[in-house]
């Protein structure tokens, strides 16, 4: 039971690697991006931009057809002989657009990344997230499967139009249904059930997302 039914739910990612940190230099860009894919033929990237020396994240949103789920991948023409901030131009959305927000305001803190136990690594991470309101959300958003795709790239600054490369890693996963919810005057809070969860561990690379309640 929920006393205020306009409330919202979140669905929260981070992506991170686990590097040393002699492979990174201050000044440099830390690009990693996360592709999905659904089978009603919908499929986006989120990027996320970490540059070594600073605090924070910047994302980015690109929307692409899901005949072509490799537009962000690091062979793609809209990827070479771009900067990370001009790839694929004409599929990325307007700040002001995108639905996905930066940081860890909704990510519990139990749930974020774990420090690097290997000396002279930092398990360097990008977390971002979506509101799921109660009301007006689109059941046929959820209980599907999804193809993902992710990765990472390392740009000696922001106009650098050459990369080094972490290989890109797909995955199939299901986004679960979200329970219903009843308005009510007075309740008790409780911890919904079948909150979505997933860790993924392959080499230093890994990906964790799920919905928050």
């Amino acid at each position: 039971m929920y006393e205020k039914i306009n409330e919202s739910d979140w669905w929260w990612w981070f992506i991170a690697i686990d590097i040393n940190d002699g492979l990174l230099k201050t000044g440099e860009t830390l690009y990693q991006y996360i592709t999905m894919t659904d089978s009603a033929n919908a499929s986006y990237t989120v990027g996320c931009a970490i540059k070594i020396g600073t605090d924070g994240e910047t994302i980015s949103y690109f929307k692409h057809p899901a005949s072509k789920p490799d537009e962000l991948l690091d062979a793609s023409a809209e990827v070479t002989g771009k900067t990370h901030l001009a790839q694929a131009a004409d599929l990325k959305e307007e700040q002001d657009d995108i639905k996905w927000k930066s940081g860890t305001t909704h990510v519990p803190t139990a749930n974020q990344a774990p420090a690097s136990t290997t000396a002279g690594n930092t398990n360097r991470a990008c977390y971002f997230y979506e509101e799921l309101p109660k009301i007006g959300r689109n059941p046929k958003d959820f209980d599907k499967a999804l193809t993902i795709k992710f990765g990472a790239r390392i740009y000696a600054s922001d106009t650098a139009t050459t990369f080094d490369s972490v290989p890109a890693t797909s995955e199939s996963i299901k986004k679960g249904a979200l329970p219903s919810y009843v308005s009510a005057v007075t309740s008790t809070a409780v911890a919904p059930s079948g909150a979505m969860d997933l860790v993924m561990a392959l080499a230093s690379f890994f990906m964790v997302f799920s919905i928050l309640y």
